[in-house]
């Protein structure tokens, strides 16, 4: 049933891993399980050896690090311990051994198909975690394209506010640098670059057509400190240069405290909130002009797809809590955006029966 490639060492495939069972020699009383993955270390998990000769029980007693691994939950099903018959004989071409679990038939089984299947989930697998990979790298910047397209087409910016551009600087410069205290996948890590790229390109298309647009108008810029002002510059390059500048001073305060978990913790939360809050301020404009109207639904359904599916993408990769969290949170947000939509599409709002007041017109 499995091939046994030397007199003490028999391997074979279960859920795309390999499992590799050192029988031990002479009377050796334990004997090391590894499990072997290109993406982890290998987890050494130790057994009780029951008896040196062949024919004998072996009883495993699975630690508290075994419960990780699918097959160790699987034998646990079945009271924590699993007792394997082991029988072995020898022919010319070679020795073979035949396992049979006296606890869970069922490992054996599953162990069975994923070897009979290996040259085809294996190469499935690696293909689905690149695609997911690159979905998650590139898919947050899909829904800005059109919004790109539109403006250097019309040359016209007035539709796109350069704060969503500031909330998301924040956002993914503040996730980089919690990726310094503590690594999270690669893909989460690429997906900030290429959004603060993508941004920076909407910065300077955008201020490249409002300058263009607006004539004898007194040039502001980010040396002059003006509160008032704030985001509103007239030149690309001094919206480069508050991005240094903020990430430089977070930068530097991050390298003091590095060493604190709190910190971190508290940094990670504050990155993915930012980001979690770029759709409240659309929330709460809707919810004060009782309408939609102006909002595109189009781009509000690609936030809604992008991020369910990255929220989907933290719960399965084991993304730290505050990625998870705060990727529901903007799953709510959306969807309390898209039921706006629908509320205000059948029932809009009633026109006041009198003449409004200017004083009143003004504060809408």
């Amino acid at each position: 049933m499995y091939e046994l490639y030397d007199p003490c060492t028999v391997m074979f495939f279960f859920r795309n891993k390999h499992i590799m069972i050192d029988l031990g020699t002479g009377n050796n009383n334990k004997i090391n399980w590894a499990m072997e993955d290109k993406q982890e270390m290998v987890d050494i998990i130790e057994t009780v050896y029951r008896g040196a000769r062949k024919g004998r029980g072996l009883v495993v007693s699975p630690n508290d690090y075994s419960t990780k691994s699918g097959w160790w939950l699987t034998a646990q099903d079945s009271g924590g311990h699993v007792e394997v018959t082991v029988s072995l004989w020898t022919q010319r071409k070679g020795a073979w051994t035949r396992w049979t679990s006296l606890a869970d038939s069922a490992v054996s089984v599953l162990a069975m198909e994923a070897e009979g299947l290996d040259w085809l989930l294996v190469p499935l697998h690696q293909l689905v975690s690149w695609v997911a990979a690159g979905a998650m790298v590139f898919g947050g910047v899909v829904p800005y394209i059109p919004q790109y397209r539109d403006i250097r087409r019309t040359q016209n910016a007035d539709g796109f506010s350069t704060h969503v551009c500031l909330v998301l600087l924040v956002a993914n410069i503040l996730r980089i640098l919690f990726w310094f205290g503590r690594h999270f996948e690669s893909p989460l890590l690429w997906q900030s670059i290429v959004m603060i790229l993508t941004m920076l390109l909407m910065l300077k298309l955008c201020t490249e057509v409002r300058v263009a647009n607006e004539l004898n108008i007194k040039r502001r810029s980010f040396a002059d400190f003006d509160p008032h002002h704030f985001w509103h510059w007239s030149s690309f390059a001094d919206y480069v240069q508050c991005t240094l500048a903020f990430t430089g001073v977070a930068g530097y305060i991050t390298y003091l405290s590095i060493d604190s978990a709190l910190f971190v913790e508290t940094l990670g939360f504050l990155a993915v909130l930012t980001e979690a809050m770029l759709g409240v301020p659309q929330l709460y404009r809707n919810y004060r002009h009782r309408s939609t109207e102006g909002m595109s639904l189009k781009m509000v359904l690609m936030w809604t797809s992008g991020d369910t599916f990255k929220t989907a993408y933290f719960l399965l990769n084991g993304a730290p809590l505050q990625f998870s969290v705060c990727g529901l949170l903007q799953v709510m947000v959306d969807l309390a955006i898209l039921g706006q939509a629908y509320a205000f599409a059948h029932h809009p709002q009633k026109p006041a029966p009198h003449a409004v007041h200017p004083a009143s017109a003004k504060a809408l």
